[in-house]
């Protein structure tokens, strides 16, 4: 599997509005780092908190790996995204950012996220 694939198959499953099949592409200890927040650990709570913004409007997402390595089972994971959200009166709020994922190799040879951060451009 490529490096680069979790994410891509985050955006898929985000966009899906599935909040299961987003935290499955992440360690059952992993850790989420999001901006301005306190750090989220385990797969149940990084679950829970996709699917928090899920419910909150997110309907899009997409990412562009800029930056990928990786040695034995351990990789890195630079790149921008783009997440579109529902406003009020029907409007659309579109955040750009960039992300660094840690990702390890897991018993199936698929990348999985360790440790995810990102925040917004702006």
């Amino acid at each position: 599997e490529q490096l680069g694939q979790m994410n891509r198959d985050f955006a898929k499953a985000l966009k899906a509005g599935n909040a299961e099949a987003v935290a499955n592409l992440y360690d059952l200890n992993a850790s989420l780092l999001p901006p301005n927040e306190p750090i989220v650990r385990g797969r149940e709570h990084i679950k829970a908190y996709w699917q928090g913004a899920i419910d909150a409007g997110i309907f899009d997402a997409s990412v562009k790996t800029i930056s990928a390595g990786s040695d034995g089972d351990l990789a890195y994971e630079i790149g921008t995204f783009e997440l579109k959200f529902k406003g009020e009166n029907d409007s659309v709020i579109i955040e750009t950012g960039k992300y660094t994922e840690i990702l390890h190799r897991n018993s199936e040879g698929k990348w999985i996220s360790l440790y995810g951060m990102w925040n917004a451009n702006e």
